[in-house]
């Protein structure tokens, strides 16, 4: 599984980072992990990128996923709602996950968690 940023994404990602320590998680936010705000009844996945503190673990993230910044931690079974091969994109303030058959998730987000 590959997650494919585009490079306004990645300076956006680089420049929240700053100069402090930290690891990346690719969350699905369904209730689900320490910083999971909710669980959804919705019709629709919500997925983030939570930037954590580089000793976090959390077992919940049982995965590994490779992106242009590195390997990423995601929840093993929500696998069945990602491809393979993704695009995570800025366009008009708003991040965009897709895939090459659909949009995964129009209101993607980039949350600091770092210290919190």
């Amino acid at each position: 599984m590959y997650l494919k940023m585009t490079e306004n994404v990645q300076e956006k990602i680089n420049k929240m980072i700053g100069d402090q320590p930290a690891k990346l998680i690719f969350d699905m936010d369904d209730g689900n992990g320490i910083h999971s705000r909710k669980g959804s009844c919705s019709l629709f996945n919500h997925f983030r990128i939570l930037i954590v503190d580089p000793d976090f673990v959390d077992p919940v993230y049982d995965e590994e996923m490779d992106s242009d910044l590195g390997s990423m931690a995601f929840k093993g079974y929500s696998k069945n709602y990602l491809s393979d091969k993704m695009k995570l994109s800025l366009e008009n303030y708003r991040l965009f996950l897709t895939c090459d058959y659909e949009s995964l998730d129009r209101n993607f987000e980039i949350i600091d968690f770092r210290n919190k």
